[in-house]
This record gives C-alpha cells, sequence and structure tokens, in this order.
C-alpha cells in the first residue's frame, strides 16, 4: 500500500511598528537602513512531496519506507528519509521499530533582519540581565533538524486488551536560541549599562530520550479503564541543562463508562511528576542557590465529564476540571515557573455532518 501527499505552508507578516524601534532615547540599534525605510513586509514558502510504502516482506513482517521532501524559498530542497518495521510475533504481540530525520525551518520573527522584541530584562541573557534589552532577526539562521528513533511491543486481542512499551531518542542540531554574547551595546564603553541588541543564533546538539506505556483494561461490557504514562529518561541541552521544565513523569489515567449508546461518563486523573529546576539561571548566568533548586512535588489532577449525544449530529458535554481544586502558582523560581489556577467546570456544544 502507497501513500502520496503534498503539502504547502505559506508565512506572511506585515509589521510596520516593530521594525521602527529605537532605543529609548532615539538612538537606531544598527538595524541596516533607516527605520523609514525597512521593509516591514516578508514572507517565506514551503512546499513538500511525501511517500510512503507498506511494503509486506512475510505474512508477519512489514516494512515502511518512506521520503519527504521539503523546498524552502530560503533554505532550498531537504530530503527527509524514515524508515519504520513491524512485525507480528503471534496475531496478538507485535514489535515495532523506527528512524526518521526531521526538519524545521526558523519562523519570520527569527528569520526577518528587521524585525525586532524587546525585553524588559527577564528574557536578556547574562551577564547585562535585569536591564531592557532586544532581540533582532538573523537572516543566516540554519534550520533545525533532528534523528528521532523508537522501538517498542504492543499486545492487543479481541477482548478489548491492550497494552505497550515504546523507547524514543530523538537528538536535534541547531537549536535556535537567543544568542548569548550582545552584538550592540548602547554605551560600548559601558557594557553593563543601557541597552543592549542580542539576535537569534543557532545553539548546539540537544537529546530528548525517554519511554512511553500505554494499557486498556476491558473491566466489563460497558466499563475501560485507560492508563498512559511518559517517563523521560533524558532531556537536555549540550550544558546539560534541561531543553524544558517537564515533569520526570507522567501518569494519565481514565475510566469511561458507556451507559447507553447517548449517554457516557467518565472519570479521569492525571498525575504529574516532580520536576527538576535548571541548576544555572539562563538569564543572570549565576549558578542557581537556596530555594532556585527546588524542585516542582509531585501532584495529582482529578477530572470528570459525562457526554451525550442527542442525534447524529449533535452532542452536548459537561464536567468538571480539577475536582478536588489542586492549585499550584508560579514564583518564577526553580523549576515554579507555571500555574494550576484551580476548579474550573464547562460546557460544550458540537456539531458535526
Amino acid at each position: 500500500m502507497i501513500r502520496f501527499g503534498v503539502d504547502y505552508r505559506g508565512e506572511m507578516m506585515d509589521d510596520p511598528i516593530s521594525i521602527t524601534q529605537t532605543i529609548g532615547n532615539g538612538i537606531d540599534f544598527g538595524i541596516p537602513g533607516n527605520p523609514a525605510d525597512r521593509d516591514p513586509k516578508s514572507s517565506a514558502h514551503m512546499f513538500g512531496l511525501y511517500a510512503e510504502d507498506n511494503i509486506m516482506i512475510t505474512d508477519a513482517f512489514i516494512l515502511t519506507p518512506g521520503l519527504r521532501l521539503d523546498y524552502h524559498d530560503k533554505f532550498g530542497l531537504n530530503w527527509s528519509p524514515s524508515l519504520n518495521a513491524s512485525y507480528n510475533f503471534t496475531p496478538e504481540i507485535t514489535l515495532k521499530a523506527g528512524i526518521a530525520r526531521a526538519f524545521k525551518a526558523p519562523n519570520l520573527f527569527q528569520l526577518n533582519p528587521n524585525y525586532v522584541y524587546t525585553s524588559r530584562g527577564n528574557g536578556c541573557r547574562a551577564p547585562y540581565y535585569r536591564m531592557q534589552c532586544y532581540i533582532i532577526g538573523n537572516p543566516d539562521l540554519d534550520a533545525e533538524v533532528s534523528v528521532n528513533k523508537e522501538i517498542g511491543i504492543n499486545y492487543t486481542d479481541d477482548a478489548g486488551w491492550n497494552a505497550g512499551i515504546t523507547y524514543f531518542h530523538n537528538d536535534y542540531k541547531n537549536k535556535i536560541i537567543t544568542g548569548y554574547e550582545p552584538v550592540w551595546f548602547q554605551y560600548p564603553d559601558r557594557p553593563t549599562e543601557g541597552s543592549r541588541l542580542y539576535r537569534w543564533e543557532n545553539g548546539g546538539p540537544a537529546t530528548i530520550a525517554g519511554l512511553e506505556a500505554n494499557l486498556a483494561v476491558p473491566v466489563f461490557d460497558k466499563l475501560t479503564w485507560t492508563t498512559n504514562a511518559t517517563k523521560m529518561i533524558e532531556s537536555k541541552d549540550s550544558n546539560g541543562q534541561p531543553l524544558s521544565l517537564v515533569p520526570e513523569y507522567t501518569i494519565n489515567t481514565a475510566l469511561n463508562y458507556q451507559a447507553t449508546e447517548e449517554l457516557g461518563f467518565t472519570v479521569s486523573a492525571t498525575h504529574y511528576g516532580k520536576i527538576k529546576p535548571l541548576t544555572w539561571n539562563s538569564t543572570s548566568g549565576q549558578p542557581r542557590e537556596g530555594e532556585d533548586l527546588n524542585a516542582r512535588k509531585a501532584y495529582t489532577i482529578v477530572n470528570a465529564s459525562l457526554d451525550f449525544r442527542l442525534n447524529d449530529n449533535l452532542k452536548v458535554a459537561a464536567g468538571v476540571n480539577n475536582v478536588f481544586d489542586e492549585r499550584l502558582f508560579r514564583t518564577g523560581d526553580g523549576a515554579n515557573t507555571f500555574n494550576e489556577p484551580g476548579r474550573a467546570y464547562f460546557l460544550s456544544l458540537s456539531g458535526s455532518f
């Protein structure tokens, strides 16, 4: 079985405001041309073609090679091959593995040498932090690429049981970051004073690896219990710092009771493991100390909902998220960088045709 596809993505921006920015005292900060002469418009276009073929080597072994060709008007042609395989040991047990290359072009804000955004301090790199800085687009950026690998085994049967576990390992290069060193100072002889200009840059390599598991249990005819979990083994950049503040593990579990063909009830819970903080402050460039090294503690959110199908085209749903009103508030330090706002109620009506 062969699949073919085509993809087009166009980005257009008309920004007559930010390109006219200057330093607070009216000094231009080095963007080519005078503010009035800078082109407020920018665009990028990418075309993609892809194909994959399921090749039945034997009745139990299926090989799926794939290839995607992207053409970006800035980066030219890019080839992203992939290869997946599955082997059925039995009708119920399947081993799957795959490897694929991925391509991601910078967005217009990052590429446009006329586009600037302003930070009042928290987005500024060390050691010149907590003062105003600017970040400018960089037309010389390279696209991000990654090589993604996974291998897993899955069990499923006619009774509704389903269980599996997968290991994934993703390697990135050319990750786009804010540059560490200013490319312009308002006061060259006093670099710790006044505003600075930074530029988007390509960083070093990065790695994400972990395990994903799933389980579905048919408790009885109308009640199903499903669970999935993710365990992060590695998530770091070339400096050994976390790529993002994600939990060490996450578990989602749900009980779904289909009372009638029209009416269903669901009770679910998500348990978040602790989150380790960065060991150094990306803003100040100094090692974190004291409470800044506190990890975000593990916690659980419970939800409940029901849905009712009015007819073939309309369905209504209602429920409560965060039933027990678990609340967490960000502090800006360590791993405490997001909120859990508490209990919320929802009511929805959806239509299909």
